[in-house]
């Protein structure tokens, strides 16, 4: 199980800046791969905000302690 939490629009303009992306549509590409590449693999858009990846990750970590405990 893999699951990628990212503002995707700030990770392809952060990309971009420092060179490493030439065009935003393969980030788009890399993250439709990687979500249909195996069906427990997720790349997850939480949109703008300081806080929104690491409360979408505790979120899920919390789901899967009280699940497993």
């Amino acid at each position: 199980m893999a699951k990628v939490c990212a503002d995707t629009v700030g990770l392809s303009k952060a990309m971009m800046r420092d060179g490493s992306l030439e065009n935003p549509d393969d980030r788009r590409d890399f993250s439709l791969g990687f979500t249909q590449g195996k069906a427990s693999f997720d790349f997850v858009d939480v949109g703008h905000g300081k806080e929104r990846a690491d409360s979408k990750i505790q979120g899920t970590v919390h789901l899967y302690l009280n699940r497993f405990s």
